[in-house]
């Protein structure tokens, strides 16, 4: 069996998946998103707290970036990953729901393929464009 079908014969197992399977994966994701969240947010509390001690360098800094630079990223990377938790979080009540895997637009099934690509997803290709 080559590769190619290999993941395609997996792909179409998850199209019968068990709802514990897309609850491993959507907890998964939870869990990878709260972990990610608390390392952003440390870096945050690290990073203001070098700012409040006269640290503020808004100045061009030839070893690194300004603070006030560093302070936008980890803003947007933490409102991301708020993002993907409200993601999975929803994604796990649809579970519950038996709502998971269906279009909230169209209300037509989820391809397994996008679903493996992106479990928290709550709408198919043709909606999401």
């Amino acid at each position: 069996m080559t590769e190619a079908e290999a993941v395609g014969k997996q792909l179409e197992s998850t199209d019968q998946a068990p709802d514990g399977y897309w609850r491993d994966q959507l907890q998964s994701a939870l869990d990878s998103s709260i972990d990610e969240l608390a390392a952003i947010e440390s870096d945050l509390t690290a990073t203001r707290a070098l700012r409040g001690n006269g640290g503020d360098d808004d100045e061009h800094d030839p070893d690194g970036i300004p603070l006030s630079s560093a302070l936008q990223l980890l803003e947007g990377q933490k409102v991301r990953t708020l993002n993907q938790i409200r993601l999975a979080a929803s994604a796990l009540e649809d579970l519950a729901q038996g709502r998971h895997g269906i279009c909230k637009k169209c209300l037509q099934r989820i391809p397994s393929q996008r679903l493996e690509i992106k479990p928290t997803t709550g709408t198919c290709v043709k909606c999401a464009r």
